[in-house]
């Protein structure tokens, strides 16, 4: 059996998991109306299949200041998506949609690419 065929097989076998869809931004430099630098976000794709897969779900730790929560989060899409390092993206799976930050440097193979994530901190 050729190693095509042999891929062509497992990534469908992967994507046949995949329950999610995410929109993916990135961030562009611009100016203001008043010349500053800013960065904006640009949609860079929207709607593609994924999956979110959690290596930990961990419960808060304490501490005199602030609760914190330290989760292993890992974004599967497939190979194709150009994903540079610290977009922002948005992700609906099993009725939630939860948006992140700062991703990773994506790992990508023949039959689809990891992402790590970092959940979007509420603002208080």
């Amino acid at each position: 059996m050729q190693i095509d065929v042999v891929r062509a097989r497992a990534r469908a076998e992967i994507e046949r998991l995949y329950d999610g869809r995410c929109t993916i931004y990135r961030y562009v430099q611009g100016k203001a109306a008043g010349g500053e630098n800013i960065k904006t976000r640009e949609e860079l794709y929207s709607d593609v299949s994924c999956r979110l897969s959690y290596d930990s779900a961990p419960a808060a730790s304490d501490s005199d200041t602030v609760d914190t929560l330290a989760q292993d989060i890992t974004l599967f899409l497939p190979p194709e998506a150009d994903v540079p390092a610290g977009c922002y993206i948005v992700v609906s799976q099993a009725g939630k949609t939860q948006t992140y930050q700062n991703s990773g440097h994506p790992k990508v193979y023949f039959t689809h690419q990891e992402i790590k994530l970092d959940v979007v901190k509420d603002r208080v």
